[in-house]
């Protein structure tokens, strides 16, 4: 009784031994690059075998395979072993707007059938968008006559921004 005990304790397993996070930047101006550091370390006393790490990058992310989401098979993750994996992208959206990283590695712990997962996620938000959009419109115009105006526009990204589309809602009744 006494070693089916011992036995059955060395094989209890938490799902907390893995522990994973990503790091990077708070905030962001727009189409600045962003590096991400997925950290993960087996805090248990198992091997972890057959790791996957699935990495979602933010919404509307410019990637260097232009994909929004990277697979990759890592090595058996040993007890205490720490290891950190890179991953850049540009991101873009609307100012104060948040963009959200996922990581996940699904794995499974020696002498153990069962497939575990640890997620995590991080928020990046988007302090600045430095697009400046001016109207050049006649001062008076008369009801029904046929006005013409410009729309000019000024870019300070330090990234060049092509396929670029501008959308003008006109007002009722224009």
């Amino acid at each position: 009784v006494g070693l089916g005990y011992w036995y059955y304790q060395r094989n209890i397993y938490s799902k907390e031994v893995l522990k994973l996070e990503i790091l990077g930047p708070n905030e962001v101006d727009l189409a600045q690059e962003v590096e991400y550091l997925v950290k993960y370390k087996n805090n248990g006393n198992f091997r972890l075998e057959e790791p996957r790490l699935i990495f979602e990058y933010p919404s509307n992310s410019q990637t260097p395979e232009n994909k929004l989401k990277e697979e990759k098979p890592l090595d058996d993750i040993y007890p205490g072993e720490e290891k950190t994996i890179s991953f850049k992208a540009r991101l873009f959206g609307k100012e104060n707007e948040a963009k959200v990283a996922k990581a996940q590695i699904s794995y499974r712990p020696k002498n153990l059938k069962a497939r575990y997962e640890s997620v995590t996620t991080f928020t990046t938000v988007i302090k600045s968008v430095p697009l400046t959009f001016e109207f050049d419109l006649p001062s008076k115009t008369e009801s029904g006559e046929e006005i013409q105006f410009r729309l000019n526009y000024f870019s300070n990204v330090n990234y060049p921004l092509s396929n670029l589309r501008i959308k003008i809602e006109y007002p009722d009744g224009f």
